[in-house]
């Protein structure tokens, strides 16, 4: 009897413990499978409304796909914390990899400076691969390479880091959000905006992807803006708050820094939200990466004539046209860089 008993009360412990284990929902729960048995979780697509959510509930605007965190691994944890939407197919891997091979062959090209940072390339090798030398630039018709190859350059194991961080964290996401094509587009055309504003009023040389992150970060605003009303209400606070800060810190932590150019992130900056105008506006229906439509949030206090919206897209396609046009027949005949 003592045995039986026992083994009774083994039973209904498990039994206890599966219900338990029915209720808890973390972060692994949120895995999507198109709305059916989601198990307390979110789905991948995000906003309020009736194509966002039930009863209003807010939505995130995209998660990735997780599996059971019972059965996760170290490597699962962090793709689901800062890369959700990471993909090999993506652009961003692809240009990604892409800096890390330039890095290894400016290192194995010359060697490493003996008087720079940790494993920085030789000037020499910068300047054979193609960095931004506006002097060169100008007098040398041939080297019309240097408008783009900067963005794929790093002058150190540090600077290669950090900026493929903020590259993988940002432009994962906002890939997943508005396709590889429109993310591509604002990827290399603000970058090279960016060079190009940087050798209009600088002489100094320089390499790194932050031009074109910065063109992301200008192409994220520019997204908010023209989508503004296709989104939750807490989704359009927390991503005005972020790159709110995420600007602020990167200007306020770089400003008087010798080695930064600054003027080349203002360029990314400006020329990715004229790109993004241009654009990123959502035509109904957009299917995601995931491929899944993307929610539209409609504001009840919103106008349905949105006339505004076609305005500032095509004040993206003038304002766009007119800093490259102007900027280069500029650079070409007006500006005089020293050697």
């Amino acid at each position: 009897q003592q045995g039986q008993s026992q083994l009774d009360q083994k039973k209904l412990y498990n039994q206890n413990s599966e219900k338990m284990s029915d209720r808890i929902h973390t972060f692994g729960d949120m895995r999507n499978n198109a709305g059916n048995n989601n198990r307390g979780g979110r789905p991948a697509g995000g906003g309020s409304g009736p194509s966002g959510g039930q009863q209003g509930q807010s939505q995130p605007l995209i998660a990735g796909r997780i599996s059971n965190p019972r059965n996760e691994t170290f490597w699962d944890m962090l793709k689901f914390n800062f890369c959700p939407t990471f993909s090999i197919r993506s652009f961003i891997f692809i240009v990604s990899i892409l800096d890390i091979v330039m890095y290894i062959a400016t290192l194995a090209y010359d060697g490493v400076d003996k008087e720079g940072d940790f494993l920085e390339p030789t000037n020499k090798a910068l300047d054979k691969f193609g960095q931004k030398d506006p002097y060169k630039m100008k007098h040398d018709p041939e080297q019309v390479y240097r408008w783009f190859m900067p963005m794929f350059l790093h002058e150190g194991l540090a600077h290669i880091m950090f900026n493929l961080i903020s590259q993988m964290i940002f432009g994962f996401w906002f890939e997943a959000l508005v396709g590889t094509v429109r993310v591509a587009a604002v990827y290399l055309v603000g970058g090279i905006g960016g060079i190009l504003f940087s050798a209009l009023v600088s002489n100094s040389n320089s390499v790194g992807a932050s031009t074109a992150i910065f063109a992301i970060l200008g192409g994220m605003l520019a997204w908010l803006l023209l989508n503004w009303f296709y989104l939750d209400p807490n989704i359009r606070c927390q991503m005005s708050c972020i790159l709110i800060v995420v600007l602020l810190l990167n200007f306020l932590f770089t400003l008087g820094a010798t080695n930064v150019d600054n003027y080349g992130h203002l360029g990314g900056l400006m020329t990715g939200f004229f790109v993004g105008l241009s654009v990123l506006k959502y035509p109904p229906g957009e299917i995601n990466m995931f491929g899944l439509p993307i929610p539209q949030y409609q504001d009840p206090h919103a106008n349905p004539d949105r006339k505004w919206e076609k305005y500032w897209q095509i004040s993206g396609y003038v304002c766009s046209f007119m800093f490259y046009v102007g900027g280069f027949v500029l650079f070409y005949t007006v500006r005089h860089p020293d050697e």
